[in-house]
């Protein structure tokens, strides 16, 4: 196992341990409050901002001869390059993991933002919501 791959499981761990809580929580409850939501968010970004360099996505551009598929089944790609978009991928999982848990855990915020508002919900009480959707939905 790889470093990127045990770094990778250990982010998803906790990520899934979180996400548990804030379904039970946040979102399987009739008295939810906006604090509690909050109190994730923060839980959330430390995750997020403990996330090691190894786990940034690369963003390498290549140029294929064949459909990615073709050229794993022929053996056109070696066991390195093969590895190395196993991690890749893991690295762009791990951030979309991340974005989809602040949809998650924001989205009723939003949508009570956006139902109460007076013209701008970003001046409401919900604006950190707000905020919170657009940049995870802009991510993902």
């Amino acid at each position: 196992m790889s470093t990127t791959d045990a770094v990778h499981s250990a982010m998803k761990c906790s990520l899934v341990r979180l996400h548990s809580r804030i379904l039970n929580e946040c979102l399987c409850s009739n008295t939810s409050t906006y604090a509690s939501t909050l109190a994730f968010d923060a839980e959330l970004r430390q995750l997020q901002h403990q996330t090691l360099p190894c786990m940034e996505p690369l963003i390498i551009h290549a140029q294929a001869q064949a459909p990615p598929s073709r050229a794993l089944q022929s053996g056109l790609i070696d066991d390195a390059t093969s590895a190395a978009m196993r991690e890749e991928l893991q690295r762009h999982t791990h951030g979309v993991n991340l974005h989809q848990a602040f949809l998650l855990l924001h989205r009723a915020w939003f949508v009570k933002s956006l139902q109460e508002s007076d013209g701008d919900p970003l001046s409401g009480p919900f604006a950190k919501s707000m905020v919170a959707v657009s940049e995870s939905a802009s991510k993902v």
